[in-house]
């Protein structure tokens, strides 16, 4: 995939970062707020887990100062395989392996919706305390 690629699935369109090569393209779940606006009935998010299968909560914070929640679930990178909660969007042939790597090998990226309340703008999203999930992308759909 190449930076600023756009990646759709489920009715979602999500842009891969425009990172620079050796940049941090993601970002890891750690309980934080991440700013984004729009309107729609879906959150979807991108992104994938490490070690296993993991899942947490999502808080979506309107302009309104409401909220509300779902839970996000990403299968293994390394897996190519979705489990309940999420969907399969892409693998590619390859991943970027570090130096000892065990060579090559296909990963994968998943997606994960949490429904939204209609007519209400998005604010932020606040992401679990999960330090095995990876977020790509975020989108409003």
């Amino acid at each position: 995939m190449s930076p600023g690629v756009s990646i759709a699935y489920g009715g979602l369109a999500y842009s891969w970062p425009t990172a620079a090569a050796g940049t941090p393209d993601m970002v890891t779940a750690h309980g934080q707020a991440i700013a984004l606006s729009g309107t729609g009935t879906t959150l979807g998010l991108l992104g994938s887990a490490n070690n296993g299968t993991d899942s947490g909560p999502v808080t979506v914070t309107y302009t309104d100062g409401t909220t509300n929640s779902g839970t996000v679930t990403f299968a293994d990178w390394y897996a190519n395989a979705a489990v309940p909660g999420c969907a399969l969007a892409v693998t590619t042939p390859n991943w970027n392996q570090p130096p000892n790597g065990i060579g090559p090998h296909a990963v994968s990226l998943y997606t994960s919706t949490v429904a939204l309340t209609p007519g209400k703008t998005v604010a932020a999203v606040t992401l679990p305390d999960e330090s095995r999930l990876h977020v790509f992308a975020a989108t409003i759909g």
